[in-house]
């Protein structure tokens, strides 16, 4: 029961975070600039390890002792670093795997989110302008309606991607 309630954390972590930072990413690399393809290739570029060679390479990261996020807050006179274990209590674990999960896997949602934004018109975005809409209110009642279809199947693959992370908790959290 401990394990089914600990795979619905992550799953929901996974989603909340991966969904809004991956959509907010692609709306801003969306337009097709040198420096939005560098970027839209750096996010992609995790994706070419292993996810057991990220997990392995983070949890020397997150070490209490050894590990670099720890000395780096530790040189700031962060109280508490170094020596500080990311993964206690367990909801803490729990998300620190789900941003190694994200970090690793976040240029694949990025890429189809991008491709859904370029298929919405400009003229629709020109339009609403003309009309004197806003560019919060052009997202809510334009963008995000139309990206709908699109967010719905990065849904699907966020919750089977994350219910199969077993690797990511195996290699992590021993």
């Amino acid at each position: 029961a401990r394990t089914i309630l600990n795979t619905v954390y992550y799953i929901l972590f996974l989603f909340g975070i991966q969904t809004v930072l991956a959509l907010l990413l692609a709306l801003i690399l969306q337009k097709n600039t040198r420096h939005n393809k560098f970027f839209r290739a750096l996010f992609f570029l995790p994706m070419v390890f292993s996810s057991t060679m990220v997990s392995l390479t983070w949890s020397y990261m997150y070490d209490p002792n050894l590990g670099i996020i720890n000395n780096i807050l530790g040189k700031f006179n962060v109280e508490g670093f170094p020596g500080h274990n990311f993964f206690t209590p367990e909801w803490c674990a729990i998300l620190f795997i789900v941003l190694v999960h994200i970090w690793h896997n976040i240029g694949y949602p990025i890429t189809i989110y991008t491709s859904g934004l370029q298929t919405i018109s400009d003229d629709v975005h020109e339009a609403a302008t003309l009309d004197g809409v806003n560019p919060w209110n052009r997202f809510w009642k334009i963008t995000f309606p139309l990206m709908l279809p699109t967010i719905l199947r990065t849904t699907m693959l966020t919750f089977s991607t994350g219910a199969l992370a077993y690797d990511y908790v195996l290699m992590m959290g021993s």
